[in-house]
């Protein structure tokens, strides 16, 4: 509907994609869904939109796993988390957000951040230095 996880929808801060409703293991990476937790177990379920009937129905879960800097819920069996990997590298739009977004390649993001800081501010300071003198 448009709505943004955890800023339109306060207590539902994570996006979820729902399993297809005809049982197969494709994920409706077209319709991602808010959720308030991350599902751990198979044994639960969401109320998900279903396209070709043009319905919500409820749908069984898969377990997932969350990443502090993702705002998704990303499956943890191969098969669907590369499902959902090609689903959000279509709709980036910086290789920024693509790095962010994707698990694997988040947690190296701050420190070599830092460190491009810290060189170009010793650069800074190095060339600061001969000019004063």
């Amino acid at each position: 509907q448009g709505n943004m996880c955890g800023i339109d929808i306060p207590d539902k801060r994570y996006g979820f994609w729902c399993l297809a409703a005809d049982g197969s293991r494709t994920l409706q990476t077209e319709y991602p869904i808010c959720v308030e937790k991350c599902p751990d177990s198979k044994n639960t379920s969401n109320l998900c939109f279903d396209p070709e009937t043009r319905t919500n129905q409820t749908v069984m879960n898969y377990i997932t796993r969350r990443f502090r800097v993702s705002p998704f819920c990303w499956p943890h069996a191969k098969d669907l988390l590369q499902q959902a990997k090609e689903a959000r590298a279509e709709v980036m739009t910086t290789p920024g957000e693509f790095l962010l977004t994707i698990p694997k390649n988040a947690a190296g993001i701050f420190p070599i951040s830092a460190c491009i800081a810290f060189v170009v501010g010793w650069i800074y300071f190095k060339l600061l230095e001969k000019c004063v003198d």
